[in-house]
């Protein structure tokens, strides 16, 4: 799967998929980045190692992150890592311990999977990151 899975990554980078440019979304709540996936607006924000998203609805209004599964692909440094994020509050969801440097050359695509749908996929740059 996995080698499917980065050609596919990388055809999506290529053509400019970037949360910003393709969906003009502005920052979150929290001031992170914002990606359109599916039926959620997923904001993702960096807190300390740890990557932190949050899910709104088009509206701005919280989703619950219970029940949804994540796993997040890490592109850095020429090196891939996959992380599980599971829920972590209300509705936010979290990974420990991702980010092992302070570099901004890090993209991130997460692929939320909400209980009996289909996953969805969100897209983060961090180079983009305010």
């Amino acid at each position: 799967m996995i080698r499917y899975l980065l050609p596919a990554l990388a055809l999506a980078w290529g053509a400019g998929v970037m949360p910003g440019s393709a969906h003009g979304l502005p920052n979150g709540p929290h001031q992170g980045l914002q990606s359109h996936a599916g039926d959620y607006h997923v904001e993702m924000i960096r807190e300390g190692q740890d990557l932190v998203l949050y899910l709104y609805s088009e509206q701005q209004t919280e989703i619950a992150a219970e029940g949804l599964s994540a796993v997040a692909t890490i592109l850095s440094g020429g090196q891939t890592e996959r992380v599980e994020v599971k829920p972590a509050g209300s509705n936010s969801m979290r990974s420990r311990g991702v980010f092992k440097s302070d570099s901004k050359d890090v993209k991130i695509v997460v692929i939320l999977t909400p209980k009996g749908k289909a996953a969805v996929t969100a897209r983060f740059d961090l180079s983009k990151a305010p």
